[in-house]
């Protein structure tokens, strides 16, 4: 795999933004470890932004670090999958609460939009057309919610969350098993906010989590 080279402004930025990049498209695998010289030559940076570049990646959780071994992409456990959607769960219950009373009809019909475009993803025969872009609009659908909880700390919070839900998705989910379910798992969540349904808007998006959950802990075990 080749790594295109980056202009010479902003380089730790931007070689985190790329190294970030190619871990949420499978560009890197879990538990592959970088070759920092390899990387370097790849990006044509020196090793100073690549080493602060790791280091912010490793803060975040997504590599791992290792003295005298070297920098590998984190591989998810069942416990940190499991861990992770727990957090989420609780978010987005509270999230989607405050969601039904202050959503506006713009942001309802930004998220018939996103689950429209989401469904010219299937194929015929239930199969996803282009898996990462469907993840994208997944993920653009769940943070609509939480900017509709008018919650600015809980939306950043959740963001930084969202990055490791995205690898565990992205990387461990069947995607032809759950692309129809999730389809109608969403359509659930946006029907009750329509309607502002406190208790379905809940409800459905527990089902959903949950859903993904153990669909996800299937992979990795």
């Amino acid at each position: 795999m080749a790594l295109e080279p980056i202009e010479h402004t902003n380089l730790s930025d931007k070689v985190y933004e790329r190294l970030k990049q190619g871990i949420l498209t499978r560009q890197f695998a879990p538990g592959q470890r970088l070759n920092v010289d390899q990387l370097s030559e790849q990006l044509g940076v020196s090793r100073t932004p690549l080493k602060d570049a790791l280091n912010r990646l490793s803060a975040e959780g997504l590599v791992t670090i290792v003295p005298r071994q070297g920098t590998f992409v984190t591989r998810l456990t069942p416990r940190d999958i499991a861990e992770l959607f727990a957090i989420r769960r609780a978010l987005e219950a509270w999230a989607v609460e405050e969601a039904v009373r202050r959503i506006t009809p713009q942001e309802l019909e930004e998220l018939r939009r996103l689950l429209d475009e989401m469904s010219q993803l299937v194929n015929p025969d239930g199969s996803c057309a282009d898996y990462l872009t469907l993840v994208a609009k997944d993920r653009d659908f769940h943070l609509l919610i939480i900017k509709a909880s008018d919650n600015r700390k809980l939306f950043e919070l959740y963001k930084n969350l969202n990055v490791h839900i995205q690898v565990a998705v992205i990387y461990y989910l069947d995607a032809d098993k759950r692309v129809e379910e999730t389809l109608r798992e969403h359509e659930a969540i946006l029907k009750a906010l329509e309607s502002r349904d406190v208790e379905a808007a809940k409800e459905a998006i527990n089902t959903h989590l949950k859903a993904g959950e153990l669909a996800t802990l299937e992979r990795v075990k």
